[in-house]
């Protein structure tokens, strides 16, 4: 059994603020779909540059 003390509260209230559901699952899709694109038109332009024809 838990004993009632300041570290067992503050613990039982993290644990608590886990249980809330987190982030928006559609925000977090959303997020890392741009953030994907970002890297991949990145690499991209960056091997369109890495070997220039002039």
């Amino acid at each position: 059994m838990l004993r009632c003390t300041a570290a067992g509260r503050q613990i039982q209230a993290m644990a608590d603020g886990f249980d809330q559901g987190g982030d928006n699952p559609m925000l977090v899709l959303v997020s890392g779909i741009l953030l994907l694109g970002g890297i991949g038109a990145f690499i991209v332009w960056g091997l369109t540059h890495a070997y220039p024809l002039t």
